[in-house]
């Protein structure tokens, strides 16, 4: 008798980088965290050098629509060559308006800085754990990272970080979105494509809108 998982299983590709040898996915990890942080100081440089000039309202609108245009990409093409074009060729794209978010979220009193504290953390933990690296392992110490991070930042320079507990609990929560959505690209990616990863790791914010559907899709399907 089949009885129906009551929530969805994740998505998994044949030959994806889950399934290779320890070796393959820790390069596979060590490459998309490194394009990750790459995209992470790019978007500070667009926050700083501010070439675009939107609303708040407005940049959150054109930050999602670069979401749902990488979430569209994966799910009509679904990892054939065509999307891996539109998803790189689309990234800088989603790094421009990311990074006009950033700096209009900073304006608004968000402490969005403490989010690059937990990407450099993250990055930092992948470059130097070796063969070591286990995502609980960057979670606890790159989160210890981010909380002296705040720390220090909100004391040396408060007008970059101007609410300590919230900075925090943002990093914290950037973190966990970081460490588990990673874990589950490797069981959808394979391994020639980094970039679509790296797409993936921005477009799934949408998920939190996404996956409530599938699960009702999912339910309606078994009649749970």
């Amino acid at each position: 008798m089949f009885i129906p998982p009551y929530f969805p299983e994740p998505v998994v590709v044949p030959d994806n980088v889950a399934t290779r040898s320890y070796d393959e996915r820790r390069r596979f990890i060590q490459t998309v965290s490194g394009l990750f942080f790459l995209a992470g100081i790019a978007s500070a440089l667009v926050a700083i050098l501010h070439p675009l000039s939107l609303p708040l309202q407005e940049s959150v609108l054109v930050f999602l629509a670069c979401l749902v245009a990488h979430q569209l990409f994966r799910a009509l093409l679904g990892g054939r060559s065509p999307e891996r074009w539109l998803q790189a060729g689309f990234l800088p794209i989603t790094i421009l308006f990311t990074g006009t978010l950033a700096r209009n979220l900073h304006e608004a009193g968000w402490p969005v800085c403490a989010l690059g504290i937990t990407l450099a953390g993250a990055a930092l933990y992948t470059a130097l754990s070796g063969r070591d690296f286990s995502f609980v392992g960057q979670y606890v110490l790159a989160g210890l990272a981010t909380i002296l991070g705040c720390v220090g930042l909100s004391t040396w320079a408060p007008n970059l970080l101007p609410n300590l507990w919230l900075g925090i609990g943002l990093g914290l929560g950037g973190l966990a979105y970081l460490v588990y959505d990673f874990a589950m690209i490797l069981k959808r990616r394979r391994m020639d494509e980094p970039l679509s990863a790296l797409a993936d790791l921005h477009c799934d914010l949408l998920n939190g809108i996404t996956y409530p559907i599938r699960v009702l899709i999912h339910w309606r399907k078994f009649i749970i």
